[in-house]
């Protein structure tokens, strides 16, 4: 890395001393690449080593990761690919939970965050571990995870994700209270944590007065926040707020609704799951109205989620309960032919 080079750079770097962290991590290899500039111009350090992250930026060294010179980066300037997380039982957990074992992968995750030299295979633990936990209701260890990440480094860049699992959390263990004001804080968090902590911030909100079975009012934040989020920049949440939103619209009688908001994100460039969740909205939204015409599309769209690679096996599983119900209607069902009949009963053998 030249001088010229480090003054050419429009985004803000600086020789500054690492930020301080309650956890005390070793460097972690990594590559680091600028987000480009107004003349589509980046800059690549291939051989980063990276102190430590937060919203306030990212501290690294280059080539050296004991040198005393740390550049920093602003937050949201930059993109991290991580090196070897020179952890076993944190990479245990990811096959682990690849394969859909939750229960060990657990276990694997919250070994690792005990173990752990690295400040984001920490992190990155605690976040998968309470996920997991909640998802095996296994309540209070989520939140001792969220405790942990959140007191290791308050300002973390996945703080954000963290706080939606505590609400969560919170509102499966039925403490409602307490979920509306992680929620609320959440929506608070933009300024510095991005749009995805309002985005996380309004979906539980969402998911509170939707239990409340206040679809109406669900639907209204969502929509209002759905008009306002960059697609492009926000791959990974856009997908989760566009399902909300369909729910709630559905939930709340307005299945047409639904519709629109499930075909206008269902073919964007969002996350596997989440697509295989609007094709499954929209097949159960098109089954429960019974006739002929919208029992085969719905099969389609049951189809669709059924055989989406990578998508969560839950979601797999109930796409193909529906693909079988929908089945179970058209194999009765006079106005269809003899031959796509035995269509739909070979499509079904294919998952």
């Amino acid at each position: 890395m030249t001088r010229h080079l480090l003054l050419s750079l429009t985004l803000c770097f600086s020789l500054s001393g690492a930020l301080s962290a309650v956890f005390a991590a070793d460097p972690a290899p990594a590559v680091i690449r600028t987000m480009p500039d107004g003349n589509g111009k980046s800059n690549a350090f291939e051989k980063a080593f990276i102190v430590h992250e937060s919203v306030d930026g990212i501290d690294f060294t280059v080539d050296d990761p004991r040198s005393a010179n740390t550049l920093n980066l602003k937050y949201g300037t930059y993109t991290v690919e991580y090196g070897d997380p020179v952890n076993i039982d944190f990479m245990k957990a990811r096959a682990q939970e690849e394969s859909n074992q939750f229960d060990k992968a657990l276990e694997s995750y919250q070994r690792a965050t005990v173990a752990a030299k690295l400040e984001w295979v920490k992190e990155d633990s605690q976040l998968h571990g309470a996920q997991l936990a909640l998802k095996l209701k296994k309540h209070d260890e989520a939140l001792a995870l969220i405790a942990g990440l959140e007191k290791d480094n308050p300002r973390s860049v996945r703080l954000a994700k963290a706080l939606l699992i505590r609400g969560q959390t919170q509102a499966a263990k039925g403490d409602s209270a307490g979920a509306g004001k992680t929620f609320a804080a959440l929506s608070t968090m933009a300024k510095e944590w991005g749009t995805d902590a309002a985005i996380f911030g309004a979906v539980g909100q969402a998911d509170l007065l939707s239990v409340d079975k206040k679809y109406s009012e669900a639907a209204d934040i969502l929509s209002k926040l759905l008009t306002r989020v960059d697609a492009g920049k926000n791959r990974d949440e856009i997908g989760s707020l566009a399902l909300a939103l369909a729910t709630a619209q559905n939930n709340g009688g307005k299945a047409a609704d639904a519709l629109v908001t499930v075909q206008a994100y269902v073919w964007k460039d969002i996350e596997t799951t989440q697509q295989a969740q609007l094709h499954l909205l929209w097949g159960t939204i098109l089954a429960q109205k019974g006739d002929t015409a919208s029992l085969t599309a719905g099969f389609d769209q049951a189809a669709l989620a059924a055989t989406k690679r990578g998508a969560e096996a839950s979601v797999i599983a109930a796409a193909k309960v529906l693909a079988l119900s929908i089945n179970n209607k058209l194999s009765k069902d006079p106005a269809v032919t003899a031959t796509n009949k035995a269509e739909f009963k070979r499509m079904l053998g294919l998952f």
